[in-house]
């Protein structure tokens, strides 16, 4: 003979179901950290890079040359359109600043102003530092340099004429992806030049780098 169920099993039992079904659904709805094969938190899952380390980078892109110069009451200015280059090298002591050594190119046909023929080269080498405002892969971030700037004109007869001073670079981009970035910098150069006063370039660049961490 069955048994009639009572209203205290009736109770026990749908409080039972009510806890059950509490239960999953915290365990459904609990974050789930992600790891690493062994068994650490995985730096990239979790939205942050690891770029502390050894760092190499390498860019390209485009740039506007402005050269001036002036000897006496007389001077003048031009401007010319390159394809620029960029390079660095060293180590990133945290996650977010880099320091290295970098050197930044500007090249370009010569100008007809100046009445040579082949190749023309701007640039700043020199120490380097970039600082990522966050430590994700998408950060915005600041760079700046400061070194010694060259300016160089490779005739199509095989000579060359070449120039160098001091200069320093500001800038700043946006990290898209891992390791990928768009940029932008502003390069400022004091060369010193024979017969002239002053002799100096501004190279605005905007450009494509990848950075290896």
């Amino acid at each position: 003979m069955t048994r009639p169920t009572t209203p205290a099993r009736h109770s026990i039992a749908a409080r039972s179901s009510a806890l059950t079904l509490a239960v999953l659904t915290a365990l459904a709805t609990m974050p789930v950290s992600a790891q690493s094969p062994d068994g650490g938190l995985d730096p990239e899952r979790e939205g942050r890079v690891e770029r502390k380390g050894f760092v190499i980078g390498f860019g390209l892109g485009a740039a506007r040359v402005t050269s001036s110069a002036s000897a006496g009451p007389f001077s003048v200015s031009y401007a010319e359109t390159a394809v620029s280059t960029d390079f660095k090298i060293g180590w990133a002591p945290t996650d977010q600043l880099l320091v290295y050594w970098s050197a930044d190119g500007a090249f370009r046909s010569s100008s007809e102003a100046l009445e040579t023929d082949g190749i023309s080269y701007s640039g700043l080498g020199g120490l380097g530092a970039t600082y990522f405002l966050a430590p994700g892969a998408n950060s915005f971030f600041l760079t700046a340099s400061i070194g010694r700037s060259s300016s160089a004109s490779f005739g199509s007869d095989g000579g060359m004429d070449s120039i160098s001073g001091t200069g320093f670079a500001i800038g700043g981009g946006y990290e898209f992806s891992g390791h990928w970035l768009v940029d932008a910098d502003l390069v400022m150069n004091s060369l010193n030049q024979s017969g002239l006063d002053g002799s100096s370039q501004r190279i605005i660049r905007v450009g494509l780098s990848w950075l290896h961490y």
